[in-house]
């Protein structure tokens, strides 16, 4: 999914000191880093024992709307 594009949905229509290709760029480093996080979390869910399932998948979730709130920050450029 990560490879190709559909592991996040983000703006396609974002500027960066009035450059939409260095927008572009932005989001992409962006979502990079934001699927690294989610990723790394998960992989640490998931080495946890069975005894420990509800507050693993917990944390995930939590980790989830974390990313999801503070990626609100990169919205489209109004036209």
């Amino acid at each position: 999914m990560a490879r190709a594009k559909q592991a996040i949905h983000a703006t396609s229509n974002f500027t960066f000191n009035n450059s939409p290709k260095q927008g572009e760029k932005f989001v992409n480093q962006m979502s990079t880093i934001v699927l690294r996080a989610y990723n790394a979390e998960a992989e640490n869910c998931a080495k946890t024992e069975a005894a420990n399932l509800a507050t693993a998948t917990s944390r995930l979730t939590k980790a989830k709307a974390q990313i999801e709130r503070h990626g609100t920050m990169i919205k489209p450029a109004r036209r």
